[in-house]
């Protein structure tokens, strides 16, 4: 029996001690204000008899390195001995540029010796004025049994520019199956793979695609666009 009883207690494992990162409610680095910086606070799942040395990391998530300008390096965060908590702090400057970009994220995390780390998400808060999407067909009917070449124009207007394409997707709002649409004959580049795609480049505020639309019951105004644009 002892030595069974002394198998169990060493099958029994210590349950690893948690590090929590975490940043005052609502703190971000928004573009246009300058360094900014921000407290991390750093808070140990239990206590421990000696001091917990946590390195801070920093990693983009929806954010690229174009975005942010660090100041200085990343701090390593101490936890005394006996303390369940400590701060670090860290200065950052959102990159101020001209395009609508919506809210961007960074990840701030670290390691440390025995100890797992949770990271916390950084916001970094856009001051560009979102563009509103507009979608305009011509000609927008056609007759029954007539197939008809329709130009699809969309345009970004009333804010600043993307930094990025925006990939948009045209729909048929055709529940009882109207409308045939396929390539124009002449068209160069579309395919049966990318018929309802549709993009505006980067820095522009304007495209169009032509299809080829049939009508197999006269009808109108049976057109919508899905679209993506950020937040």
């Amino acid at each position: 029996m002892a030595c069974l009883i002394a198998l169990a207690v060493a099958g029994v494992s210590r349950a690893q001690t948690t590090v929590t990162l975490s940043v005052p409610s609502g703190a971000a680095v928004v573009e246009g204000n300058g360094a900014t910086t921000i407290t991390v606070t750093a808070t140990l799942s239990t206590q421990s008899s000696t001091a917990t040395s946590i390195v801070l990391s920093l990693s983009e998530l929806t954010a690229t390195s174009a975005d942010y300008q660090l100041h200085g390096s990343l701090p390593t965060i101490l936890i005394p001995a006996g303390d369940s908590s400590a701060t670090g702090e860290i200065t950052l400057t959102a990159v101020d540029d001209s395009y609508f970009e919506g809210p961007q994220t960074l990840s701030v995390g670290g390691s440390g010796t025995g100890v797992t780390v949770n990271a916390v998400s950084l916001s970094i808060q856009d001051n560009d004025d979102r563009p509103t999407l507009g979608l305009s067909i011509s000609p927008r009917e056609a007759r029954e049994g007539e197939s008809v070449d329709m130009t699809f124009s969309v345009t970004l207007s009333g804010g600043d520019p993307l930094e990025q394409d925006l990939d948009l997707t045209i729909s048929i709002n055709d529940p009882t199956s109207e409308w045939t649409v396929a390539c124009p004959s002449m068209s160069t580049g579309c395919t049966t793979a990318n018929l309802y795609d549709i993009t505006i480049p980067a820095d522009s505020f304007r495209s169009s695609k032509v299809l080829r639309a049939r009508a197999e019951i006269n009808s109108r105004d049976m057109i919508y666009m899905y679209q993506n644009i950020p937040a």
